[in-house]
Order: C-alpha cells, then structure tokens, then sequence
C-alpha cells in the first residue's frame, strides 16, 4: 500500500489525473520508439484512429485526461483485495534485489486485468467473449499490506487505482476467429525489439492456450482452448482490448487486419474503477491460463500403446509470492493411474516457463486419448495425445555382481560394483537392491546414474564373520525389464 497524502483527496486526484495524462503522453512516445526499433509503425500509419476503426468513420473519443478526469468523479469506493496482484517477475542480475518486472511472465495482475476489461466490455456489447491485454501495458501491482492506520490491510486507494493504467487508453472490441486468435498467439514472438524477445498478451478467464517452447517461433501454440473446448479454426469471437493493442501497435499484424472494430466509449481505467464500485473486492485467481507443455517418446517405437513417455511442462507457476503449484500431475482419460513430479519454480528471464517439471508416464489405447494435466493450485489442461499404432515390449537385461574382494578380515570395507546392461537402443536407469544370502530384507539400495551407463559402485554395511552370498536385484524400469544376479560369496574372517 501507499502512504496516504495529506493533501485533500479532490486535490489529490487532480494532481494525479494530470501526472497521468503526461505519463500517458510520454508512454506513448515511448512506445512509438520502441516500435520502431522493431520494425512496427505506428497506428497512424495503418491509417486507423486509437481505436483502430478506419478514420473515415467519425469515432469521438474523449482525450485520455478528459476520460480519467470523469472516471475518478464517478467513483464513491475505491475497493478491496484480499491478497497482493502482482505482475510478473524475472532475474534482472543488474537490478536491486536481482528482478525486475517481466513483459513475459503471466501474472496473478494481468490476468486480472483482462477479466476487467471483459466485464467492461460486456456491459456494452453482451455478445463479448474474451479480453486480450498487453502485459507490459500494466503499470502498477495492487499491494494487499497496510500502508497505515487509516489504510488497513486489503484496502485500495485511488491513488493505486490510477497507477495501475498510467497511460489511459481506450478500449475497443474486435472481431477474431479461432484461426485468428491462434496467429495473434503466435504473433508474442513476433518482431520485438532487442531487449524483448517475449510479449505475453494475458487472457481473460475463459481463454486458454497450450505451447511447445521446443518448436519453431511460428509454430509453438498448439492448442488453443474456449471454456475447456478447441477452439475451431472459422469460429468468429468478438474480443475486446485497449486502442493500441487493437491498432497491431505492439507487434500484432493480425490484431492490425481484424474487422468488425468498435468502441465501447469507455477505457481502461473508468473499467478499474467501475469494477471495484460494482464488485468492491477482488481475490486473485492463481489457476495459469497458458502452460508449456512438450511430448518426447521415450521408446524406440515412438508414442504406442504401453510406451513411457517423457512430458517437459512449464508456465506452471507465478513468479512471486502466490501460492505454489508445488507438484504436477497427469492422468489419461478415465484411468485412474496418476504420474507426479515436483515443480521447479526457478525464474526464467524473457518468457513465460517459470514452474518446469518433467513428467514420465506410460501411455495406454489407441487413437486420441485426453491427458489431463493438474496442480495445486487449480491450473487444469486437457491436451489431447494421440497414441500411434504398434506396441511396447521391455527390453531385457542382465545384471551382474562384483565384490571388491572374495575374502576379507572383520571390519574391512567391502564394495560391490554393480552393472545392468540391455541389449536394447536405451540407456539402464532406475535401482538395484542388495541381497546377503535368504534374506528377504535387501541390505543396501542405490540408483543407477542417470547416463545411463547402468554401472553403480556400492559399499556394503559390516559384514559379519562367516560366509555371505551377495546378489543384486535390478527392478527395472518403463524401459526396461528386471533382472537379477548370480550369488556371489564373500568369506568375512
């Protein structure tokens, strides 16, 4: 939270409206350069107003002061939150502290911000269905911590409304189809300037999307999701956004083309603020809107029926103090077998992969089979997968035993050298278990290193005096079978 002025609030809110308007001004010039750098002109040179609709359609638009000065007058509340909107985060290694705010991470604030603008939008022009927003074009979090007694925790001022939408834009509404919309995805790696190779566009709630950070810039968006369904290819979506998004200003040659343009005579900020008079609290949605997700076979036949497969997933979590995702999950269909692995929530500079996690499940059916893909968070994918044609079979192996010595005094160390090998295309990974003798209890474990290379040197606890017939037990893996050892003896005297 901010302090709060002593200056009356009337006051306080002229001055603000004013520093908003020269920050609008200077924004603006801002982003011209930084479309020129990267080879985008600006609107005007598309031959459309702010609201890109064709300047021979006469569209009054308020200036953004004008616009700010009668959105602050309506508002009676300012609002409430009941944790921190945080826009994304990256390592800035230059930066105090090490991290900066990133134009590529999704974020609890972003996304927020788009379901906004939709609900604006919606008011105007029922007939709306998503809302796309330029993340870098968000100016401020919404810090839930109390600045002082008369500004309790959760509390929101005007003062951090405005700073939110420092540049006052317009908002207007386009008409997209679902080939459209995917273009527009792909357009995020699009011809940027030298300092971001990334720009997210946050969607709104019921817009979803999957991408494959492997493949190609052009090719990376591989689903694109409407209320958990595909969405179709010639299925038309009326999508609102600010004038500057909407003109292709940022980079965004299919947003620049798009027809059907309207204004909703409203902007960016009078959204913020009627929301929270409307609604008066908000609470952070921390389910991610877009994950990577990328498949990698792992069995020489490729992705068949009873094959392990490796899935790399990212985007899984935010970048700053939201609640963790913690773990992944993935289930297939209506199995109920469910494969886990821990989230790495390592920050990743210039793009939207913090929360990675490798997943290693085995696939079973035919054709196309739904992989469901969970957090703890709420973050829910269905993506489907489609199983090849063929089958799996494990590869055999043999293990093999080798004691650093056949006898050895009381006391004395003795190692066991462990190799599986397999005569098939994959490296031996998974563990062996040591055996002395009957005993059903193993008397030591280790994995096999991760190479491959299925060779594992062991010490081995006291051995008692006597005669010991030491075996091991490989437990195999996706890939391969398990195998066991011949007894070999150790005299311990």
């Amino acid at each position: 939270m901010r302090t709060r002025s002593t200056v009356p609030p009337a006051l306080r809110r002229r001055v603000a409206l004013t520093v908003v308007s020269v920050a609008a001004l200077a924004t603006a010039a801002l982003v011209d350069s930084d479309r020129a750098q990267a080879g985008t002109a600006p609107a005007a040179d598309f031959g459309v107003s702010s609201c890109g609709v064709p300047d021979t359609v006469p569209e009054p638009i308020a200036p953004p002061a004008a616009a700010a000065q009668v959105d602050a007058q309506a508002v009676q509340t300012s609002g409430r939150i009941t944790a921190d909107f945080n826009r994304g985060r990256h390592p800035t290694p230059s930066t105090p502290g090490g991290l900066s705010v990133s134009p590529g991470a999704e974020s609890t604030m972003t996304n927020f911000i788009a379901d906004v603008q939709l609900w604006e939008a919606r008011r105007d022009t029922p007939g709306t269905r998503i809302a796309l927003v330029y993340a870098a074009s968000v100016g401020a979090d919404l810090t839930y911590a109390a600045s002082g007694p008369d500004d309790p925790a959760g509390n929101l001022t005007a003062d951090e409304i405005l700073a939110v939408h420092r540049d006052v834009r317009s908002l207007c509404t386009v008409q997209l189809t679902g080939r459209d919309l995917h273009a527009v995805l792909e357009e995020q790696w699009g011809p940027l300037s030298a300092n971001l190779s990334f720009a997210k566009l946050a969607t709104s709630k019921d817009l979803t999307y999957v991408t494959d950070y492997t493949a190609p810039v052009g090719s990376r968006i591989t689903h694109v999701f409407f209320k958990g369904r595909a969405v179709a290819p010639d299925e038309v979506f009326t999508v609102a956004m600010e004038d500057l998004l909407a003109s292709g200003s940022y980079g965004f040659p299919t947003l620049r083309d798009a027809t059907g343009r309207g204004n909703l005579g409203g902007t960016n900020l009078s959204a913020l603020f009627n929301w929270f008079r409307v609604s008066t609290i908000a609470s952070p949605d921390y389910a991610q809107r877009s994950i990577g997700v990328t498949v990698v076979p792992r069995a020489p036949g490729g992705v068949v029926s009873g094959a392990p497969i490796r899935v790399d997933l990212s985007s899984l979590e935010f970048t700053t103090n939201e609640p963790r995702a913690t773990e992944a999950r993935i289930t297939f269909g209506a199995n109920t077998d469910q494969w886990s692995r821990t989230i790495d929530p390592s920050l990743v500079r210039n793009t939207d992969e913090a929360g990675r996690a490798s997943v290693f499940p085995t696939v079973h059916g035919s054709g196309v089979v739904p992989m469901h893909i969970t957090t703890y968070t709420g973050t829910a994918f269905t993506v489907p997968l489609t199983i090849e044609e063929g089958s799996f079979e494990r590869a055999p192996t043999t293990t093999w035993a080798t004691p650093s010595t056949l006898h050895a005094k009381e006391g004395t160390p003795v190692t066991l050298t462990v190799q599986v090998g397999s005569p098939g295309p994959t490296g031996v990974i998974g563990e062996v278990s040591i055996y002395d003798g009957g005993k059903a209890k193993s008397i030591a474990w280790s994995p096999l290193p991760a190479d491959g290379s299925g060779r594992v040197t062991v010490t081995l606890p006291q051995l008692s005096k006597g005669l010991h017939l030491i075996w091991v037990k490989y437990l195999g893996s996706q890939l391969q079978e398990p195998s066991q050892s011949k007894r070999v003896p150790v005299v311990v005297w």
